[in-house]
């Protein structure tokens, strides 16, 4: 026998990487698309993060020019 529920448990996935630091939710809360669950550190180099940030407005930048 197989049992169905509306309100079956999900999986969910963090889409970026990151240091667990604090989950905003608890156990059992019915929650909607879109909310907050936790918050996550990110563990990319802030110096890699800038560089990065640098390049990509660059990019943008020639683009509006044409």
């Amino acid at each position: 026998m197989k049992f169905n529920s509306v309100d079956a448990p999900k999986i969910i996935r963090a889409r970026a990487n990151g240091n667990l630091i604090k989950i905003l939710v608890k156990d059992g809360d019915y929650i909607q698309r879109g909310t907050e669950l936790a918050y996550l550190e990110s563990t990319a180099e802030h110096q890699q993060v800038t560089i990065l940030l640098q390049r990509l407005q660059a990019l943008r930048s020639m683009e509006d020019k044409n």
